[in-house]
């Protein structure tokens, strides 16, 4: 994979400049498992956002039910 499709693929991720720059450097150096654990964190810091966004949608179900069952 180029160096341009993999910044791509890094940024359309969400990953962070800087992330990405740490993400170049260890591809340059082959450091894989340090690749795979910023990838890994990056995973993590998206699912606690989903979560996250998940318990939004949650609350404004609910107030909509209760809003319906006021009616």
């Amino acid at each position: 994979m180029g160096i341009d499709c993999l910044c791509c693929l890094l940024e359309d991720t969400g990953c962070s400049p800087q992330e990405i720059e740490r993400f170049l450097q260890m591809q340059r150096v082959g450091d894989r498992a340090g690749q795979i654990r910023l990838l890994t964190c990056c995973r993590c810091t998206l699912l606690e956002r989903m979560h996250s966004v998940q318990k939004q949608i949650d609350e404004i179900d609910c107030l909509i039910y209760r809003l319906k069952k006021e009616q």
